[in-house]
């Protein structure tokens, strides 16, 4: 599951949270769902991302994959990007 999801993932999200920690640190969170995964329900990968504030480029810090909505719920904080901006944004 690793490295094709991760990089569908950060590619075509189905949700990006952006959050600013207490030291001014970014971190942008991409979910994605794959209900079609043939042998795992409610597959959802999430990849972790650290925005340069400069640059705007993003250092991925981790990322995994998981069918438990509770995790995946833990995840959604901070301000509720659109995908289409943050991939127009990028694509400059």
């Amino acid at each position: 599951l690793g490295e094709l999801y991760r990089e569908e993932t950060i590619e075509s999200a189905d949700e990006i949270w952006r959050n600013q920690d207490t030291k001014g640190n970014v971190f942008v969170t991409f979910i994605k769902e794959y209900d079609d995964h043939a042998r795992i329900n409610n597959l959802h990968y999430i990849s972790i991302t650290q925005e340069d504030e400069n640059s705007n480029v993003h250092a991925l810090l981790f990322s995994f994959p998981t069918n438990d909505l509770t995790l995946v719920d833990r995840y959604r904080h901070g301000e509720n990007l659109q995908a289409e901006e943050v991939s127009q944004e990028s694509s400059h």
